[in-house]
């Protein structure tokens, strides 16, 4: 192992340990924790990257590192709602006041629709929160426009109103 890899994953370790051991049990943080390391070992996305680039890190086999990040993936009692909370924490530090963006992304010759949270940072750049992503056949979005006016309509009448004060 090269001394940026053991710096890698001593560094990943803790990164990982500290921001989700409450929330995830000891062999998924492990998981995690590999997965965090192949990305940064390989520095690129993708299953079979990942799990080679975790292979190289730890001296794996690659066809048993990728299965590993595999099954780190399709596991279904690894919720990115429950682990939001604590990344969320470390992305906003101690600022007291966040910008947010909502990106709502669909490809045209494609079925699957996504929809992103990221945190505006300093620098204008966006870091993803939260994302789901969604098949849009069989969703129907029905918005009845009178529903729409009314609620406008509403907010006008509202606006206008004269304030009552407190005596």
């Amino acid at each position: 192992m090269h001394s940026h890899t053991l710096l890698w994953a001593s560094y990943t370790q803790s990164f990982v340990a500290k921001r989700f051991d409450a929330v995830l049990h000891r062999k998924t943080l492990d998981s995690v924790y590999g997965a965090v390391l192949g990305t940064l070992t390989a520095a690129r996305a993708g299953v079979a990257h990942i799990g080679r680039g975790l292979a190289q890190a730890r001296g794996l086999a690659p066809k048993h590192a990728i299965r590993q990040v595999d099954r780190l993936f399709s596991n279904e009692l690894l919720s990115i709602e429950d682990l939001a909370p604590n990344w969320l924490e470390f992305i906003a530090g101690n600022r007291t006041e966040l910008v947010v963006a909502l990106d709502w992304t669909e490809f045209a010759k494609s079925d699957p629709s996504t929809l992103v949270l990221s945190v505006i940072a300093r620098d204008k750049r966006a870091t993803p929160v939260l994302w789901k992503t969604v098949q849009r056949t069989g969703i129907q979005v029905s918005v009845p426009s009178s529903g729409v006016r009314r609620s406008s309509s509403v907010h006008r009448k509202r606006r206008s109103r004269p304030r009552s004060r407190p005596q």
